[in-house]
């Protein structure tokens, strides 16, 4: 399910207009591919796909949190929240840079970008 979740954001991320249909479908199959041809590689090892889990039940008994640890955590989540706010605001000026400079260059009589 992890490469699935990861073509949808992708593809979440990439706006319409520079996204053809065609690599749509050549990014699914590709996925598709890649999710059989693991799942194979399990097979043939004679392994479970819970082999690759991070997190085992058994050790979640030793392991105990204390509220003390909390402020720290949210100090880490609000830091986080912080330096994503930060890179959204560069992405949102890099693209209106991105647009002023073409519209630029459409107006010159150049093309600003290859077309598929």
């Amino acid at each position: 399910a992890a490469p699935v979740g990861a073509i949808l954001y992708m593809i979440e991320e990439v706006s319409v207009d520079s996204w053809p249909q065609e690599l749509t479908l050549r990014t699914f199959v590709c996925t598709a591919v890649a999710v059989l041809m693991s799942r194979a590689t399990l097979n043939l090892m004679h392994t479970d796909v819970h082999r690759l889990l991070i997190y085992d039940n058994k050790l979640a008994e030793a392991k105990q949190w204390f509220w003390a640890d909390v402020p720290f955590f949210i100090l880490v989540a609000v830091i986080c929240g912080l330096c994503s706010a930060g890179l959204t605001r560069v992405f949102v000026a890099a693209w209106s840079r991105r647009n002023v400079r073409n519209q630029k260059w459409q107006q010159k009589g150049w093309q600003p970008y290859g077309k598929i």
